[in-house]
């Protein structure tokens, strides 16, 4: 394969530009709680700018992968992608079945 170095802005994903420390502190549940209330897909969940900017960034991270993974050709493109599958509840989903079978892994024979 060959590298490619870019820099990108949020715009190229569609997104807003969040400050970072939205998405900074805060006791792992608390920010474990976010995560997964803004993967619900439920428009609540991302009416606070927090919750907003945790959902922007999840996105941003989401689409680069699937532009890398050959998904998608545009950010753009793969932000649509990402926000659809958080919109529809399936990202959450992944995050559980995920969570179900670590668990299940690290637990003592």
């Amino acid at each position: 394969g060959v590298v490619t170095a870019a820099e990108v802005s949020p715009a190229d994903f569609g997104v807003r530009s969040h400050a970072l420390t939205l998405v900074q502190g805060g006791s792992k549940e608390e920010r474990a709680a976010m995560f997964r209330s803004v993967l619900s897909g439920c428009d609540e969940a991302t009416r606070s700018e927090e919750a907003e900017a945790v959902r922007d960034y999840v996105i941003i991270n989401a689409a680069a992968a699937l532009v890398v993974a050959g998904k998608a050709e545009t950010y753009k493109e793969a932000a649509g992608m990402a926000s659809a599958t958080i919109q529809s509840g399936e990202a959450l989903r992944v995050l559980n079945q995920y969570v179900d079978i670590t668990t299940r892994l690290c637990e003592p024979s």
